[in-house]
C-alpha cells in the first residue's frame, strides 16, 4: 500500500493596495502624499462635542454684548455734539449790543442771511439785504401802562394796543352791597349815641334834630331850643355888608344900618 501523501495548499497571493491618484492641471499623477494632505470626508461628519457648543454659545454672546456697548457709547457721543450755528445756515454769525431792535441798519457789511445775536437779550436777528430783521415774531407781550383816562381803565401792552374797560362796567361788578344799613355795625363809643347800628344811629340823628329850633324874637335877637329842651338867647347878631357900586365905588352898610361910601 503506497502511503497517502499530502500535498501543501498554495497561498493566493495578497491583493496590493491601490491608492487612488489625483492628477494634475496637467493630468499628471501626484504623489500619494499629496492625497493624504486631503481630509476624508468623515473628518467632515464628526458631530460637536458639547464643549465645542458652549464655546461658539460663548463667542457669539460676546459678539452681542460689545455690539450693544458701541450702541450705546455712540448715542452718549452724539448727544454731546455742540452744533455749530454758523455751520447749519452757510452764514456769519455776528455778536454784540448794536442791533436792538427790527429795521436797525447798522452794522453794515453783512451779506443777505447772516444771523446777528444781540449778547444783553439773546435775540436773533437776520441781514435781508438792507436791515437788521427779526428771525421770528414773539407774539408774547407784556403790560407797558396801566391807567385811568377819563370813564375808562386803559391798559397799553409793549406793542402798542390799548384795550379799555369803562370804570362803571368794573364798579357794577365789584360796589354791589344788598346790606341794609340796620345789618351794618356802628360804633357809638365817641358819638355819644346810643345805636350800635347804622340804622339806628340815623334814626336817633333824626329824632334829636327834629327837637331843635331857632325863633327869630324880631328885635335882633334869636331864642335857640336844643333838643333837651333848653333855651338859648342869641343876642349877637352883627350883621354888616359891603356892596360893590362900580366905579371904584363900594357901599358898606353896619350894624345898625348906617351906609358909608367908599372911593378907590
Amino acid at each position: 500500500m503506497n502511503p497517502l501523501t499530502i500535498k501543501p495548499t498554495k497561498t493566493p497571493p495578497k491583493a496590493r493596495e491601490v491608492q487612488p491618484k489625483i492628477l494634475g492641471a496637467e493630468g499628471t499623477p501626484q504623489s500619494d502624499r499629496a492625497v493624504q494632505a486631503f481630509p476624508t470626508s468623515s473628518n467632515y461628519l464628526k458631530p460637536m462635542s458639547q464643549e465645542s457648543n458652549s464655546r461658539q454659545m460663548s463667542k457669539f454672546l460676546r459678539q452681542v454684548v460689545l455690539l450693544v456697548a458701541f450702541a450705546l457709547f455712540s448715542a452718549v457721543g452724539y448727544s454731546q455734539t455742540t452744533v455749530n450755528l454758523a455751520d447749519q445756515c452757510n452764514c456769519e454769525v455776528l455778536s454784540g449790543t448794536a442791533v436792538t431792535a427790527p429795521g436797525a441798519t447798522s452794522p453794515t457789511g453783512a451779506d443777505t442771511g447772516d444771523i446777528y445775536v444781540n449778547t444783553n437779550t439773546g435775540t436773533i436777528y437776520f441781514w435781508n439785504g438792507s436791515s437788521w430783521e427779526l428771525t421770528s415774531t414773539d407774539t408774547n407781550t407784556t403790560n407797558v401802562t396801566f391807567a385811568v383816562v377819563g370813564a375808562d381803565l386803559v391798559v397799553t401792552d409793549s406793542d402798542g394796543n390799548s384795550v379799555s374797560v369803562a370804570l362803571a362796567d368794573i364798579a357794577a361788578q365789584v360796589d354791589t352791597d344788598d346790606q341794609t344799613a340796620a345789618e351794618v355795625t356802628y360804633d357809638n363809643t365817641t358819638s355819644g349815641l346810643g345805636a350800635t347800628d347804622v340804622q339806628a344811629a340815623i334814626d336817633e340823628i333824626n329824632g334829636l334834630a327834629g327837637n331843635v329850633s331857632l325863633v327869630d324874637n324880631g328885635d335882633g335877637t334869636y331864642d335857640f331850643t336844643d333838643a333837651a329842651g333848653n333855651v338859648t338867647t342869641i343876642t349877637d347878631t352883627s350883621i354888616s355888608t359891603l356892596t360893590d357900586d362900580g366905579g371904584g365905588t363900594y357901599s358898606y352898610t353896619d350894624e345898625a344900618g348906617n351906609v358909608q361910601q367908599i372911593l378907590t
